[in-house]
């Protein structure tokens, strides 16, 4: 499916534990869910934490957001920067400025098993 990106087997195995049938169904009720929201995204800076490789960012990236993505996990982040180069910034969670954030909306939680934290 993402086989034009040419990753390394281990960054392959990750990013195949993110397009199974369960995780694709998730992102789908995900987009459904945001698209209900009366929310322009066009020209908002969104920050995206907790992306993992990015699937969702199209999402953000399609009603014209300024995306930020950040996530745990420094191979997911490497994942998102071939899949969007030059789409989005990229960001380690130690790198956000919470400080001047303006809004602060929450419309999914991370969930991961506790051996991956």
């Amino acid at each position: 499916m993402y086989s034009f990106l040419k990753l390394p087997r281990k960054s392959r195995r990750i990013l195949d534990s993110f397009v199974n049938d369960e995780a694709i169904s998730i992102n789908s009720a995900r987009m459904e869910a945001l698209s209900k929201l009366p929310l322009d995204f066009e020209g908002r800076s969104v920050l995206e934490v907790g992306s993992g490789p990015g699937l969702l960012s199209d999402f953000f990236l399609r009603r014209g957001s300024l995306l930020t993505i950040s996530d745990g996990r420094k191979t997911l982040l490497e994942i998102a920067d071939r899949m969007h180069r030059g789409k989005v910034t990229l960001k380690s969670i130690k790198q956000i400025d919470l400080e001047n954030l303006s809004k602060v909306r929450c419309c999914s939680r991370i969930r991961h098993p506790l051996s991956f934290v």
